[in-house]
């Protein structure tokens, strides 16, 4: 969507022709990657240690120009979200 803002709550819906106050919210793939990293995959929990990802493999997007801009929205994205 052309109105996107970098670091909020997206509003996603399967059919881009419901009105806004019909669609619902989701967390990004990045904001789930991070949420993952702090919490591990069960969430939170005290019952086990958190199990986390050790590493992560990422195909090459066709919708992006180059390696180099998919290399920074991924930075951006996982690296960069955690100040």
């Amino acid at each position: 969507e052309a109105d996107q803002k970098l670091g909020a709550l997206r509003t996603k819906s399967g059919r881009s022709n419901l009105p806004q106050h019909l669609r619902s919210t989701s967390m990004s793939c990045s904001d789930k990657l991070v949420r993952w990293g702090l919490l591990g995959l069960q969430g939170v929990t005290s019952v086990c240690e958190p199990i986390r990802l050790s590493s992560l493999l990422v195909g090459r997007d066709p919708n992006t120009a180059t390696i180099m801009d998919q290399k920074e929205a991924l930075e951006r994205s996982i690296t960069r979200r955690i100040v």
